[in-house]
């Protein structure tokens, strides 16, 4: 590490967040740790959230604003991540809130343990107004394979970006794939392959803002669709580095793909412009059945059943 003070990058896409951006930035403004840089990106924005990101960086020297033609998350990621000086960055949602020493705590275990990554953990909050509070002493170092074997178990490693501090040169190397939902997914386990060391923390640093008009909370087909993709790139880049995990990345992209098929069939078997993409879907399904089944691995007879379901299709 280069000090023990060194800039870190606060990124934060904006769009349609009119209602909710003030007070998330200021959690923001309010870290105990002070040498930061805050990047707003609006990204392309049809109200005022642009306008309002401009007249909150007037009270605040360390804010930036960027405006952008609207082109989706990852799109204003990269964005961010482009302009970003910190050597270390995180990423911040725009109607999220931020514990007052999630920079701080992360930052310090990333100088402390010589970590390239620095985990937090995340909690869904229904109310703008819940924040409880939940700082550890415990701490777990990682080595890049632990970390990854645990990013799979998707229970202490998850690939929100949230709550995680990076350094800078590993997120500039994997741009996040534009077009598509699920975009942290998709990378993650890049930064994760080039991390010589990950330090993670039971500590609740982030309040995930439960906003039935966001992205993931307006659940289409196509957003299932990304998400299997995304985790079909996850477990591509994995395999690819540790062929011993492939068998459990086998069956996890197989019950994707039955979960993905079931809600094609239970709401959009209508929709005529999704019927070749759940084809090829199908026809994935059907392959990774047969390869598991030969590989002997086990499954439940939910797993069976659903597969009768989608397969008779």
């Amino acid at each position: 590490m280069s000090n023990n003070n060194p800039l870190v990058s606060v990124i934060v896409p904006v769009y349609k967040s009119e209602q909710y951006l003030k007070q998330g930035i200021a959690t923001i403004q309010k870290q105990t740790y002070q040498n930061i840089e805050i990047i707003l990106v609006d990204d392309g924005s049809p109200n005022n959230a642009g306008k309002l990101a401009d007249e909150i960086a007037t009270t605040d020297s360390r804010i930036k604003v960027f405006h952008k033609e609207n082109g989706g998350t990852a799109s204003a990621l990269n964005k961010g991540i482009e302009m970003a000086q910190g050597e270390f960055v995180t990423i911040s949602g725009d109607d999220d809130l931020m514990h007052p020493q999630c920079v701080e705590l992360l930052l310090k275990l990333c100088l402390e343990n010589q970590a390239d990554v620095g985990i937090g953990c995340i909690k869904e909050i229904h109310s703008r107004d819940e924040a409880p509070e939940l700082i550890s002493d415990s701490t777990t170092t990682y080595e890049r394979k632990e970390a990854v074997n645990a990013l799979i178990d998707d229970e202490v490693i998850r690939s929100f970006f949230q709550a995680k501090l990076i350094r800078s040169e590993l997120v500039k190397q994997h741009p996040f794939p534009e077009g598509m939902s699920y975009e942290d997914v998709a990378i993650f386990q890049d930064i994760l392959l080039d991390a010589e060391k990950i330090v993670y923390t039971p500590s609740i640093l982030f309040y995930y803002y439960q906003n039935s008009e966001s992205i993931l909370h307006t659940r289409t087909l196509k957003l299932n669709l990304d998400q299997l993709k995304a985790y079909d790139m996850q477990a591509r880049s994995i395999v690819a580095n540790y062929p011993e995990f492939q068998d459990r990345l086998e069956m996890r992209q197989f019950r994707f793909e039955i979960s993905t098929l079931c809600y094609y069939l239970a709401e959009f078997k209508k929709d005529k412009a999704y019927e070749q993409a759940m084809k090829d879907v199908r026809a994935s399904m059907k392959a990774r059945f047969k390869n598991l089944r030969k590989q002997g691995a086990k499954m439940t007879a939910g797993d069976y059943i659903r597969y009768v379901k989608c397969n008779c299709w």
